[in-house]
């Protein structure tokens, strides 16, 4: 099975710098079902702003793993960085807790997790720093207030 992770990113400029937001929909079994939600995601406010646009990023889950039919387990490290930015990394998506464990403690125990990658020195700690697992319904659009209009 492939689970298709929806996401809205917003392009802009901070301090002369481009900057991409992005947050997540959701996790849907059909890249028409991205698409449809896509759709009906442009004509709201928050999200028909210039600048906007959808990633759909396909995740292979094994059928024979999951062991809660319906929903995948998403890894992502999150961090700030010192601009005070809230930022994520996208580990994995897995059909079973087991599998999403095994790739959150593979991921800490490499390091990756403790290092910042602001302005190449990975010598000083996040100021936000944590790795986890969270369920996700599949289908389910989880993020619906789109991007700041005012």
């Amino acid at each position: 099975m492939i689970v298709y992770m929806l996401k809205a990113q917003h392009e802009h400029f901070y301090d002369g710098t481009a900057e991409v937001d992005d947050f997540l929909i959701g996790f849907f079994d059909s890249i028409g079902k991205c698409e449809a939600i896509e759709q009906e995601y442009k004509k709201k406010a928050g999200f028909s702003l210039p600048n906007v646009f959808f990633s759909y990023t396909p995740w292979p889950c094994s059928d024979e793993e999951m062991d809660s039919p319906g929903f995948v387990y998403y890894v992502a490290h999150s961090f700030m960085d010192a601009g005070g930015w809230e930022d994520n990394d996208d580990i994995g998506v897995f059909a079973s807790m087991k599998e999403a464990e095994v790739a959150k403690n593979d991921y800490i125990s490499t390091g990756k997790a403790s290092r910042r990658r602001l302005n190449g020195n990975a010598e000083e700690p996040y100021l936000l720093n944590q790795t986890e697992i969270i369920k996700y319904e599949i289908n389910k659009k989880y993020w619906t207030d789109g991007f700041t209009t005012d």
